[in-house]
């Protein structure tokens, strides 16, 4: 199944205005899939492609390999992919070449993340696509490569949702989680949480964004937010679930002080600054003391 050109501009824009604008960031992962010889697909909700990219002349129009731009990836019409694996599990995955159900797409390997909203709203998916090598470094890389993209592009838009909010930057601590994606928890005024990224449940064992908002985060970290307050954007570990420890930094919101114009001059000619008396001698007593000294700024602007 494959919509016309006239049905997907629209649901391409949708993509974009969903994910904050114009940001750059399909137009960075299209020059890493071009460079490694990959395709990237960018997917609406439903699972329509509303953008190909790859290295090859006909970027984005005649598709790749078969795969054109507007062809539906519903399993119900596609059968196994990674596009729709990701869509409905919410989660990166990997379709490899002998897991597709049509032959036709068994020469392929597809890495599919989910692109989520600043409340956990499915926007569409991005996914990688390659001649599959049977090689799991390939299919390890894709999917870091495209966590990480969809990370930021939520993270981006959790912070215009809640900028009016305290936003508490949480990451696992050790070597170990080193390619984890930190995560971002929104805290109000009386202490409760209003919002989080679909990271921290990697960074919290058995936690979602869902079963966070509206508990209090001092139950759940162990700390009163108040606090975190009095040491902004400094970071501060604390003992998690199970003994382990999470980093903590805390960005409180920006609230912009109006700022007091100086009041314009009257119009008219340049006033002179009078000379207090002893400047004054020195003035007319020496031309060169005389350049020096003959302005001084008003008191107030000092």
């Amino acid at each position: 199944m494959r919509l016309q050109s006239s049905e997907v501009a629209p649901r391409l824009e949708q993509i974009v205005e969903s994910t904050g604008g114009r940001q750059g960031f399909f137009q960075h992962l299209a020059s890493v899939a071009g460079e490694i010889g990959h395709c990237l697909v960018v997917t609406d909700a439903d699972g329509v492609s509303v953008r190909i990219e790859h290295s090859g002349a006909t970027s984005g129009t005649d598709g790749w390999n078969g795969i054109a731009l507007g062809s539906c990836w519903d399993e119900r019409v596609a059968g196994t992919n990674g596009v729709s694996m990701a869509l409905r599990t919410g989660h990166a995955i990997t379709v490899r070449g002998a897991d597709h159900y049509f032959s036709t797409l068994r020469q392929f390997a597809c890495t599919g993340v989910p692109v989520l909203d600043a409340n956990g709203g499915m926007i569409g998916a991005i996914n990688l696509v390659s001649v599959d090598r049977g090689n799991r470094a390939d299919y390890l890389f894709g999917q870091q490569l495209l966590a990480k993209t969809a990370h930021r592009i939520q993270r981006n838009l959790f912070e215009k949702e809640f900028n009016d909010a305290m936003l508490v930057t949480v990451s696992r601590v050790g070597r170990d989680h080193v390619l984890s994606e930190d995560a971002l928890v929104a805290v109000n005024e009386a202490g409760m949480i209003i919002g989080a990224t679909s990271t921290v449940s990697a960074c919290l064992d058995g936690a979602n964004a869902t079963s966070l908002r509206g508990q209090a985060f001092e139950a759940i970290f162990h700390v009163d937010s108040n606090r975190l307050v009095n040491v902004p954007e400094r970071v501060v570990s604390i003992p998690a679930n199970h003994g382990a420890a999470v980093n903590l930094t805390v960005a409180v919101p920006k609230t912009a002080a109006p700022q007091r114009m100086p009041k314009p001059l009257p119009p008219g000619p340049a006033r002179k600054q009078r000379l207090p008396p002893s400047l004054q001698q020195l003035a007319t007593g020496s031309h060169s003391m005389a350049a020096a000294c003959v302005w001084f700024p008003p008191a107030a602007n000092l």
